[in-house]
């Protein structure tokens, strides 16, 4: 007869991102004078480990709406607002593969298989490194300091938006191949190496028109120049 041997198979993947703490506040005096800050603390499930699984990142940012200002209001008719704004905040990145900070091992056959009974016939599964750890693998992060400027003139009818902003990246996340000579056939390790800066200008122009109730007509331009270093 034939003689089979039971199996179950089972596999469970949890991931879980989380914002345990979230602060908000915002500030408008008088319609010209804003301020909005920010705080949130992130933690991410599998990216990092026990030490480095939360990461902090806050923004603040303040706006003048200088058309508001008496020394402008109802004084350039063809300015319909202009909004000075200045802004500055931290991000984090957690794209990193799970687990990286374990190391881990696998059941092989075929790589680690040996024959413990002594048969010269058959081999049994041994355990083969799989994935060397990196425990202090963290979050990588993206401080971003800006200057905008909001125009509408003409009713309206054109609209102004500059953007100038310097942003540098921190702790960046890579997963490096290690040497095989003398590790073996093994996973990526993921590690932080080196920054990136990026500085930049963005500039966008658009027109509006309203010919008709039944017809209007939008036109926009957009430019943008910016420059990265990468630094080890």
């Amino acid at each position: 007869g034939l003689n089979t041997t039971p199996r179950g198979d089972s596999y469970e993947y949890r991931y879980r991102k989380t914002s345990p703490v979230i602060a908000k506040i915002d500030y408008n005096y008088a319609d010209k004078y804003l301020l909005s800050g920010s705080f949130r603390r992130d933690g991410s499930s599998n990216a990092f480990g026990p030490a480095n699984k939360y990461g902090n990142f806050s923004s603040v940012s303040a706006g003048w709406r200088i058309s508001q200002e008496s020394f402008v209001r109802n004084k350039i008719s063809w300015l319909s607002d202009l909004k000075l704004r200045v802004g500055w905040g931290t991000l984090g990145n957690d794209n990193i593969r799970d687990f990286g900070f374990l190391t881990s091992y696998s059941a092989d056959l075929f790589n680690a298989g040996y024959p413990i009974d002594g048969s010269n016939t058959g081999f049994s599964p041994g355990l083969r490194l799989n994935s060397i750890g990196n425990p202090n693998i963290k979050w990588e992060q993206s401080t971003t300091t800006n200057v905008g400027l909001d125009a509408s003139l003409f009713n309206n009818t054109i609209n102004l938006v500059v953007d100038v902003y310097n942003r540098k990246t921190t702790d960046l996340l890579y997963e490096r191949q290690l040497d095989p000579t003398s590790n073996g056939n093994i996973s990526r390790q993921p590690v932080n190496i080196g920054e990136m800066k990026n500085k930049g200008v963005d500039v966008a122009l658009s027109y509006r028109a309203n010919f008709s109730k039944d017809f209007r007509f939008d036109a926009g331009l957009t430019f943008s120049l910016y420059k990265n270093q990468w630094e080890k």
